[in-house]
């Protein structure tokens, strides 16, 4: 094949780009390593330069020239080794780099991170819909759902119910 490979380049009816279109066995972009490219697996669209890496399942997916490593405790659905599986293969951990962040795990407000994984808006400690001051919001007290920039100012209530520094 390596010599049909040789006769076709600069051929003016197949361009380069055809050629190898056409040598890419399983068409994830890459030609293999029988016919002179890096594809170190041209039958699986998954192994290629650049793929990322399973760490740990036996496969050379980057073709690297080796499998990746997993961290001590960790298995290929629990990379980071915190005891949840990640939510691409299923589980309900939403960053599985992380070993601080997993279901259940104690989350801190405005940090930008949802170290919990329970989706909730990181800038709404209150829930009212209105982010806090911290995520440049303009709820003035986002750990009462009843004070936010939507409320009608209370009058005696010596609260400023509606954020808009007056207090009644």
């Amino acid at each position: 094949m390596r010599w049909l490979a040789l006769l076709c380049a600069g051929c003016p009816y197949v361009t380069d780009a055809e050629l190898a279109v056409a040598l890419d066995r399983d068409g994830d972009g890459a030609v293999g390593e029988a016919l002179g490219g890096d594809d170190c697996d041209d039958d699986d669209r998954t192994v290629h330069p650049g793929a990322p890496e399973v760490d740990g399942d036996g496969v050379d997916q980057d073709c690297d020239g080796a499998d990746g490593v997993l961290p001590e405790g960790a298995t290929p659905d629990d990379r980071d080794a915190d005891g949840y599986v990640a939510e691409a293969l299923g589980g309900d951990d939403c960053d599985d780099e992380d070993p601080s962040v997993h279901p259940g795990a104690e989350d801190a407000w405005y940090d930008g991170v949802d170290s919990d994984c329970d989706g909730a808006d990181d800038c709404d400690q209150d829930g009212d819909g209105y982010p806090g001051l911290p995520c440049a919001g303009d709820d003035c007290d986002d750990e009462d759902p009843a004070v936010n920039p939507g409320r009608t100012e209370v009058v005696g209530n010596l609260v400023d119910d509606d954020c808009d520094d007056v207090a009644l």
